[in-house]
C-alpha cells in the first residue's frame, strides 16, 4: 500500500471512531435525561451509525481501489 492509501484509510477510521464516540454520548444522554422520547431518538442514532459505517466503507473501498489503478 502506498502512504496515500494508508493515510486515507487511517483518516476514515479516525472519522468513524469520532462518530461512534459522538453516538455513544448521545445514547448515554438519551438514557439518562430523556427516556420518554428514547425510541424516536434512538432511531436517529441508529441512522447516524449506519451513515458513519457507510461513509467509512466508501472511503476505505476508494483507497483500496486506487491501488489497483
Amino acid at each position: 500500500m502506498t502512504d496515500k492509501n494508508i493515510n486515507t484509510e487511517r483518516e476514515a477510521t479516525d472519522d468513524l471512531r469520532a462518530e461512534i464516540a459522538s453516538v455513544l454520548g448521545k445514547i448515554m444522554g438519551i438514557a439518562a435525561f430523556n427516556p420518554t422520547n428514547s425510541k424516536d431518538q434512538l432511531k436517529n442514532v441508529e441512522a447516524q451509525i449506519h451513515n458513519a459505517l457507510e461513509t467509512h466503507r466508501k472511503k476505505t473501498f476508494s483507497a483500496q481501489m486506487d491501488l489497483t489503478r
